[in-house]
């Protein structure tokens, strides 16, 4: 066999020890995480290696069945490779082992089809036929920590840009389990492969957010917000599910109470399940759970990404609504959005400028406070029209080129279930999740 790439697939290829091949299985997962970034590798790897590694995840020891579904998910990472992969008969083999392999095999299953979804429309439409959705939700709400993560990895990126997978995912019960495990308390509670060995709920009431143990915790509860924010993008139907599961409450908690990744992925899922709520119901839901206290603090302290989030959160809570601009001011609101309007990152101060003229429209009260905040200047930019921001000409250009794609893709009714152009739903706030922990492997043990 050796210690080269060509050894571990000629045995692969040739040998009939099945202890013999979950060796060079393992052996060659561990060559393929390094080359990750090499295209030329992982394609050659992916042509001589595809077709028996998928036979191991069918008829291999328990051991290599893991080994192989690792490997497979360091190679689906390639765009060209899952592709190619999906022609070579994985999708079912993995969608089989997510129903009947052990636990952590399932898990290992679960992360390698995250990964084979991501950004791929055929494969999309294939994880789906081939069966996966139902796996992943029982795995979501009942396998081990680690599985349950990549189960909702894979759920997001099967239903992202997909109105149909959407609403199939939804119909297969995923936004109940997803909302539990992006819960902070459920996640300490949930079957684990490993002992924690340390005070998971302690770590998370005093928000030490930058502790590793605490990041290794909460990558649950983040995956979990991905999702919900796929399935509500641009779906009514699933923001009016996510909201009646209990959605707004358990995202302002992991807000308040996560990792500053959980604070990002909590505002960003809220905003998307808010939607249009033509009827308040949201808007409502949000209030009664403390949002507009969350949206402060976390204009005040919160993680970069978030401040902009918060911002327009709050600037939507007061958009036509005396009572709640009252509310704003007196809870210290004005000072920390005039702050971020000064000092923030650009997004950020587009966010906090327009949060400052909801506040101080029609309210002369707020607006004194703005002024004496130091805030003059960010009203009188807007009320002149002036344009607002801080981006290069070349920031500039490529938000405009983005935009206009985007809004394409309003008016593009060829496909209504292909995915979107990848810089459409980065600004849209829907993403692709594949980036397993390069410090981490992909199997479960």
């Amino acid at each position: 066999m050796g210690n080269s790439t060509a050894g571990f697939v000629s045995t692969l290829e040739k040998s009939n020890d099945e202890g013999v091949k979950e060796v060079a299985a393992e052996k060659l997962c561990t060559k393929v995480k390094q080359f990750t970034q090499h295209g030329s590798y992982m394609k050659a790897v992916t042509k001589n290696a595809g077709k028996p590694l998928i036979g191991m995840l069918q008829g291999g020891t328990q051991k290599g069945k893991n080994g192989a579904a690792a490997t497979l998910s360091y190679l689906a990472l390639d765009a060209e490779c899952k592709e190619q992969l999906a022609v070579l008969g994985a999708i079912p083999a993995l969608v089989q082992l997510s129903k009947e392999g052990t636990p952590e095999l399932q898990g290992a299953a679960a992360a390698a089809l995250a990964n084979m979804v991501s950004r791929s429309p055929a494969n999309q439409a294939g994880l789906a036929e081939a069966g996966a959705i139902p796996p992943l939700v029982d795995i979501v709400k009942s396998g081990l920590n680690e599985a349950r993560g990549w189960a909702a990895s894979a759920l997001g990126n099967l239903v992202l840009q997909h109105k149909k997978n959407q609403l199939r995912v939804a119909e297969a019960g995923a936004i109940p389990v997803l909302v539990e495990l992006a819960t902070p308390q459920a996640s300490l509670t949930a079957p684990s492969s490993s002992s924690s060995g340390f005070d998971l709920l302690g770590l998370l009431t005093c928000r030490k957010r930058d502790d590793p143990k605490l990041q290794q915790v909460s990558k649950n509860m983040e995956m979990a917000a991905r999702a919900l924010s796929s399935l509500a993008f641009d779906c009514i139907e699933n923001q009016e599910a996510i909201a009646k599961a209990g959605g707004v409450e358990v995202l302002l908690t992991l807000a308040k109470e996560g990792s500053q990744r959980d604070e990002v992925e909590a505002f960003r899922a809220l905003a998307l399940v808010w939607g249009k709520d033509e009827k308040g119901q949201t808007k409502d839901k949000i209030l009664a759970a403390g949002g507009q206290k969350v949206c402060i603090e976390v204009v005040r302290n919160g993680h970069d990404d978030s401040k902009a989030s918060a911002a327009s959160m709050l600037a939507r809570l007061a958009h036509s609504d005396a009572g709640i601009k009252e509310s704003i001011a007196t809870s210290g609101g004005i000072p920390p959005l005039v702050e971020l309007g000064n000092t923030g990152a650009a997004q950020a101060k587009l966010s906090a400028v327009k949060a400052l003229k909801e506040l101080s429209t029609n309210c002369p009260e707020n607006e004194r406070l703005i002024e004496e905040a130091g805030g003059t200047m960010l009203l009188e930019s807007h009320r002149s029209g002036m344009k607002f921001r801080e981006l290069s000409a070349d920031d500039e250009q490529r938000l405009q080129d983005v935009q206009a794609r985007a809004n394409a893709m309003k008016t593009d009714n060829a496909d209504h279930d292909r995915a979107a152009d990848p810089a459409a739903v980065e600004l849209q706030q829907a993403w692709s999740i594949q980036n397993p922990d390069p410090d981490k492997p992909l199997c479960f043990k």
